[in-house]
């Protein structure tokens, strides 16, 4: 009996293990709202957000503090960060970025989620195509993307998508946004606004040799109670 005990103990022990690895965790972002800067109502800084390298030439890229009458609210706090295409008199198109290298290795097995609030200003004609990337040593291996048509004006749509590390993932963790031209836009502004980024990361499905584990304990439960039985049928 004793042994029987000790195996369904050892067998559950194995079972919980596996399950435990639901655990979700925050991955840290540096100034993932934009609020490390302070910003006037109305007021926005170009080329330079805090936490985040930026890109595309100037008047691009930066944090802004929107009025009402541009965006009713932010998600997280008062700032956002924003990104604008538009066509240059020489037909040169400029297309916004801004980009993170995170203080966390990628770690096979592990499934990270992203996502961002993405918003549309009632005073800017359109948003651009927007496209989120997660990184891996400076790679993309994961994308979502947002049109004009996905946000209404005046208010914020949630891209997220997922990402299941490979053993071939090796490398720091990143995130990159970037607001693409369209042709469609001529030489106007379009600009997206971009607030409340996260990064979640959670074990996959357990590992090989942990399912092996769980069934060879739960096989070990099953033969002590049988022999317990019979033991009891012949006595």
């Amino acid at each position: 009996m004793g042994k029987c005990i000790l195996a369904m103990v050892a067998a559950c022990g194995l079972a919980g293990a596996a399950g435990a690895t639901t655990i979700v965790r925050e991955v840290a972002i540096a100034n993932a709202s934009f609020e490390a800067q302070l910003l006037g109502d109305g007021s926005y800084t170009n080329n330079d957000i805090t936490g985040w390298h930026v890109g595309g030439g100037t008047n691009t890229a930066g944090a802004q503090n929107p009025l009402p009458s541009a965006l009713p609210r932010a998600p997280d706090g008062r700032n956002v960060a924003y990104l604008n295409t538009f066509q240059l008199w020489n037909g040169y198109t400029t297309q916004g970025s801004l980009w993170q290298t995170l203080g966390e290795q990628a770690e096979a097995g592990t499934r990270y989620t992203l996502s961002a609030q993405i918003g549309r200003r009632l005073d800017v004609a359109s948003l651009p195509d927007f496209v989120a990337e997660l990184l891996v040593d400076g790679q993309a291996v994961a994308s979502g993307t947002l049109f004009n048509a996905d946000v209404a004006h005046g208010t914020f749509a949630t891209l997220a998508f997922d990402y299941l590390a490979t053993p071939a993932a090796k490398g720091a963790l990143g995130i990159r946004f970037t607001s693409r031209y369209n042709p469609v836009q001529g030489k106007e502004t379009w600009q997206a606004t971009i607030d409340d980024v996260r990064l979640t990361a959670a074990p996959g499905v357990p590992e090989p040799a942990s399912w092996a584990m769980m069934v060879v304990g739960l096989g070990l439960a099953g033969a002590a109670l049988r022999r317990q039985r019979a033991a009891q049928a012949m006595g």
